[in-house]
């Protein structure tokens, strides 16, 4: 059986620090996230924060997948690879809180954000 497909979510994200997703992962063992930058001319980059108590702040994560997400339409000149979508697997076994934070290198703009989650065994 094949799971269904998660709802696709457009968000705004403005020229300074959106959280365009956040989750109590507390029960959750993996997650998948893909952010699709739907602004034509802005770069938009991302970071993963984490944090295991909600006594705790945010921190940064090391993950580097959303740091730079080039504009809509934007593919390797080379190989043709859309460079404007990016996926990435985590495992959130130890976390307990996280979001994606965003922000565009213009005004502003929006993207597009799917998560997938699935249950500790």
């Amino acid at each position: 059986m094949s799971l269904p497909d998660p709802s696709r979510e457009p968000v705004t994200v403005g020229p300074t620090s959106t959280v365009v997703w956040s989750g109590d992962v507390r029960s959750d063992e993996w997650l998948c996230m893909q952010v699709d930058n739907l602004d034509p001319t802005q770069v938009v980059t991302g970071t993963i924060e984490r944090r295991l108590a909600t006594s705790m702040g945010f921190s940064t994560t090391t993950i580097g997948d959303f740091a730079s997400i080039q504009p809509a339409g934007t593919v390797d000149p080379t190989t043709g690879v859309p460079l404007d979508s990016v996926t990435a697997d985590l495992d959130i076994r130890a976390t307990g809180y996280l979001r994606l934070v965003m922000q565009m290198d213009g005004l502003g703009g929006d993207v597009a954000v799917v998560v997938r989650k699935g249950p500790r065994k």
